[in-house]
C-alpha cells in the first residue's frame, strides 16, 4: 500500500470517529433535561380541558421523570410525566372522585422554560389543545448527590458489674 493510501484511510477513520462522537454526544445531550419543571403550573381553561393547576414537586436530573399533584374543577389527582430535551409527556389521574379517568398531555417546552403547549387526550376519548404557564420559580436541576450526614462513632458501653445479692439472716 502506498503512503498516500494510508493517509487517506487514516483520515477517513478519523472523520468516521468524529462523526460517531458527534451523533452520540447529541443523543446524550438531548436525553438529559436542560430545564426543571419543578414548580406550579397553571393550565388549560381553553382547548377543551378545564382549568387546572399542576404542582410538580420532584424531577430526576438524569432521567427527566417527574411527579407531583394537581387539582381543578373540584378534583384532585396525581401528576406524573417525563421531559426529554424539550418534549414533555404529562399524565393527570387517576382522579380522586373519578378513578377511571386520566388525561395525557404531550407538548413542547418553550425555550424560556416558562410555557408548555401541545395536545391532550383522555381515557373518555376527549381531545384538544393546551398551554400551561409557570406561576412559580423553577428549581435548578442538579446532578450531584446530596451529601451524607457525618456520623459520630458509637461509644462502647461500659459493662456494668453485677452486684451479688446477699441474703443475711439475723
Amino acid at each position: 500500500m502506498t503512503r498516500g493510501g494510508l493517509r487517506s484511510r487514516w483520515a477517513g477513520g478519523v472523520i468516521a470517529l468524529l462523526g460517531c462522537l458527534l451523533v452520540f454526544g447529541t443523543a446524550v445531550a438531548s436525553a438529559t433535561p436542560a430545564s426543571s419543571l419543578v414548580g406550579t403550573w397553571s393550565c388549560c381553561g381553553a382547548g377543551g380541558a378545564g382549568a387546572q393547576t399542576w404542582k410538580i414537586s420532584t424531577m430526576s436530573a438524569s432521567s427527566g421523570a417527574f411527579t407531583g399533584s394537581g387539582g381543578g374543577g373540584g378534583e384532585t389527582f396525581p401528576v406524573t410525566g417525563h421531559l426529554t430535551g424539550r418534549s414533555v409527556t404529562l399524565t393527570t389521574g387517576p382522579y380522586k372522585l373519578l378513578t377511571s379517568y386520566s388525561a395525557t398531555f404531550t407538548g413542547t417546552l418553550a425555550a424560556s422554560a416558562k410555557t408548555i403547549s401541545g395536545s391532550w387526550k383522555s381515557t373518555e376519548g376527549q381531545t384538544g389543545t393546551w398551554t400551561a404557564r409557570l406561576t412559580t420559580a423553577l428549581k435548578k436541576l442538579t446532578t450531584t448527590k446530596p451529601k451524607k450526614k457525618a456520623t459520630k462513632p458509637k461509644k462502647k458501653k461500659a459493662k456494668a458489674k453485677k452486684k451479688k445479692k446477699t441474703t443475711g439472716k439475723s
